[in-house]
């Protein structure tokens, strides 16, 4: 039936004709016989071909189908949230509410477009339904993107106006001003995290084999990132040096880190490849979590994930002792 789609009747009409031109099958010669193999396999050539984009069509016939019905609400709410006052509009209420409602519905949408576009093709993933095996990696892109921007944002705008200058002055410690900006902003990430999770559970079933170990790589993963984001922060002097690193280089890092399919599908040099990425190894810590499989061992990953914020915490103390970007 597949192969009938892109083919036709006359195709496979085709197709048998010149097996019955085979030896053993009617009287040819060896020239003839082989003129038939050639043409046969120039046959299945062309029908792998065909069938091949028989496929992407119809994949790309369902991606196409779901940016069209996402463009209408977002053509919808960008106007009227430039242009009118949304309910909750400068009140914390409304703050709430809008991160909520953004948060669950990027995770439908996730979904949506992945469930229609590779989850019918991929229906599992060592044993794992391709919907439940990427909720780790969708929570740990939150957990990244989050965590960098809520930090960064945090400090910058103190550097931005001047008021830096009152927070340096003032009788609190470094460890003090480090713990309120980091802390706020993975205590955020964290929540964000937990709020993807239930909503994750809303379209696959979920079970988490290690849920201590999974709130420990949930928790050191959005100090790590926003100790990260704090050095960002203080390093840019405009907003879009503020941008750079979360754009050009963790959200690229994260999409090729296994969030969404496994390291071990990719070709052999590949694999090696993508090791040095760091993301591979706080993705596959967390889906360890859940599955209690990965492309890395947990030991690597959990070592992985405390260098990180060692190395990241050592930044921090040199930019206070030294006062880079702070007194100049």
């Amino acid at each position: 039936a597949q192969l009938a789609a892109p083919l036709g009747k006359g195709g496979l009409d085709r197709g048998h004709r010149l097996v019955d031109r085979l030896p053993g099958r009617g009287p040819v010669g060896g020239s003839e016989a082989t003129e038939a193999l050639r043409d046969l396999v120039s046959t299945i050539v062309e029908t792998n071909l065909s069938l091949r984009d028989y496929r992407q069509n119809q994949v790309m016939k369902k991606v196409t189908s779901w940016a069209a019905i996402i463009a209408v609400p977002t053509a919808i709410t960008g106007w009227y949230g430039q242009n009118l006052p949304y309910p909750g509009f400068a009140q914390t209420s409304g703050l709430v509410v809008s991160c909520l409602l953004i948060v669950v519905i990027s995770t439908a949408l996730y979904f949506v477009v992945f469930g229609a576009a590779i989850g019918a093709r991929i229906p599992e993933v060592g044993g794992v339904s391709y919907g439940a095996f990427i909720v780790p990696g969708l929570i740990m892109l939150s957990l990244l993107t989050q965590s960098l921007s809520n930090a960064s944002f945090g400090i910058y705008f103190p550097k931005f106006t001047g008021t830096i200058y009152e927070l340096l002055s003032a009788p609190i410690s470094p460890f003090e001003v480090v713990l309120s900006y980091v802390g706020a902003a993975a205590s955020k990430s964290i929540i964000l995290g937990l709020i993807i999770l239930a909503t994750a559970g809303l379209f696959v079933p979920l079970h988490v084999e290690h849920p201590l170990w999974m709130l420990m790589f949930l928790v050191l993963t959005s100090v790590t990132f926003s100790l990260i984001g704090f050095i960002i922060g203080l390093w840019a002097d405009s907003f879009e040096k503020l941008q750079v690193v979360p754009l050009l280089i963790i959200t690229p890092l994260t999409f090729l880190g296994g969030s969404f399919y496994s390291i071990k599908m990719l070709p052999p040099v590949w694999q090696t490849i993508s090791l040095f990425n760091p993301v591979v190894y706080l993705v596959n810590g967390f889906r360890w979590c859940f599955h209690g499989q990965a492309d890395v061992g947990v030991a690597v990953s959990l070592a992985m994930t405390l260098g990180f914020t060692v190395a990241s915490l050592a930044v921090v103390a040199w930019i206070f002792k030294t006062g880079y970007k702070l007194k100049r």
